[in-house]
């Protein structure tokens, strides 16, 4: 959306997610604080209509608030191996 070399900016970051969310056949979240840009991503797979996956991480690390919470909304699905991705169900 942007020329090569346009400096990053937070007001972009945005439509950075948002492409990234559609550039993926589905979406695996590891890590994601309550404020992550990884979480901006999966709601933007989640409105796309692609598969957003979570790996689930210990219930006080900070780093892993925001994924266990899609995991317990229902927002992604539960991987906790790579068997349990399926990338061909993500395209829809």
């Amino acid at each position: 959306e942007y020329p090569i070399g346009t400096p990053s900016a937070r007001i972009r970051f945005h439509a950075r997610c948002r492409l990234l969310a559609a550039l993926a056949a589905a979406t695996v979240i590891v890590e994601a604080g309550q404020r992550s840009g990884a979480l901006a991503v999966a709601r933007a797979a989640g409105e796309l209509g692609r598969r957003v996956y979570g790996v689930p991480g210990p219930i006080h690390s900070a780093t892993s608030k925001g994924v266990n919470e899609l995991l317990r909304t229902g927002a992604a699905t539960v991987a906790s191996s790579v068997e349990h991705i399926n990338y061909q169900e993500g395209v829809r």
